[in-house]
């Protein structure tokens, strides 16, 4: 059974829980919706309560820090800036992590297209982990290989959600792990979507195409540069690129109940660093704005902004006011949108291509926007 008898907003799926119980006792187990929430085998348990004990996200006190600085900032190797979707922070940090001989934990896509949660211990394979997964990751056995590597005096970088770090930490808390060697980054999101229709998406576009699928980027700038947000794939033995805003437009229909009511969107964050596109740079920074991204780095802790310090040499950065960079999910987390209840009741009657008919619909003012910002952006470069 889901213990406590919890509703589901009150779970973000961290697996801190899973990940902390001694006798492996808990499993996490799909909703009718796909997103994951612990069960516990009653039959096996100890009742030692460390499940309970290690749960940050539904308590009512703060757990977080203060953002202490904040910085713009772009990566000065173009290759790096035109393959991010911001500015390269992410990447800026985990090459000093590797370069002390470090491991990098961020989400990946494996072979399925499927959003898992990879250890990179190399400069080469870094590129696995850049770029934005608009899906809640699946973590695994993650925070047990952190918590490995940690044992034996590593360097770690761990990048996800803030729930995700804020799972990651209260379990090394309950390990007694030594963290001094950790780094942890946070992004700001709008909240996790569903795994299960992140696939029937896939299955959709396959079926649309009627061939297979081997790419899938989930925001794409190469078109519209790193302001705009479309998402684009390709099929097995076709090089054409293809484009859609289709997932984008009902995105906040799949969010996880819990990210409503998320208790790190706001200035107290669980990890050292927050990473976020930079809103506000062409009206606030225009001197500093690059078309190529630009990244916002939020740091929240001492250990964070020494670190910052080490690794800023292969990154343009610029401190910045907070108040000149707020952004919405730096207030309040993402409101329900109308007709939510209605789309999962929908989904779970009719299916995911009438829902999509029904709730992919883009406005006539989006389809212009994104119809002729290309023609522009192509138009620009060759003046």
């Amino acid at each position: 059974m889901y213990f406590d008898n919890k509703n589901n907003a009150e779970c973000c799926g961290c697996t801190a829980c899973k990940s902390v119980c001694p006798k492996a006792t808990i499993s996490m187990k799909k909703d009718e919706r796909g997103f994951m929430y612990p069960v516990i085998n009653e039959d096996s348990c100890i009742d030692c309560s460390l499940c309970r004990k290690v749960c940050r996200f539904h308590r009512s006190e703060p757990w977080g820090n203060s953002v202490i600085a904040a910085y713009g900032m772009h990566h000065k190797n173009i290759i790096v800036k035109r393959t991010s979707r911001s500015g390269g922070a992410f990447y800026m940090f985990a090459e000093e992590i590797l370069a002390l001989g470090g491991s990098v934990y961020g989400a990946a896509f494996d072979s399925y297209l499927e959003v898992v949660h990879t250890k990179v211990v190399k400069l080469s394979e870094l590129h696995k982990l850049q770029g934005s997964k608009y899906v809640q990751s699946k973590l695994g056995s993650s925070y047990a290989a952190v918590f490995n590597d940690l044992k034996k005096e590593e360097y770690v970088l761990f990048s996800g959600t803030a729930c995700q770090v804020a799972g990651l930490l209260s379990f090394l808390e309950k390990k007694s792990c030594n963290t001094s060697k950790l780094i942890t980054c946070d992004i700001v999101c709008q909240g996790v979507s569903s795994p299960e229709l992140y696939s029937d998406y896939r299955k959709y576009l396959e079926n649309k195409y009627g061939s297979k699928l081997k790419k899938f980027n989930f925001r794409d700038a190469s078109r519209i540069g790193w302001e705009g947000h479309e998402e684009s794939f390709q099929f097995v033995g076709n090089k054409k690129i293809y484009y859609s805003r289709e997932y984008t437009n009902y995105y906040y229909y799949y969010l996880r109940p819990s990210c409503f009511e998320c208790k790190y969107a706001g200035l107290h964050r669980p990890a050292d660093f927050s990473l976020a596109d930079f809103w506000g740079v062409k009206e606030n920074y225009p001197d500093f704005a690059d078309k190529n991204g630009n990244s916002l780095i939020l740091v929240n802790t001492e250990k964070g902004k020494q670190f910052f310090e080490v690794a800023k040499k292969t990154g343009d950065t610029i401190e910045v006011v907070i108040y000149k960079c707020l952004q919405p999910r730096l207030k309040s987390p993402s409101a329900k949108p109308e007709g939510y209840e209605s789309f999962w009741n929908e989904y779970k009657m009719n299916g995911y291509h009438f829902c999509i008919k029904k709730y992919g619909k883009e406005s006539m003012k989006s389809k212009l926007v994104y119809t002729i910002k290309p023609i522009i952006r192509k138009f620009i470069k060759r003046i």
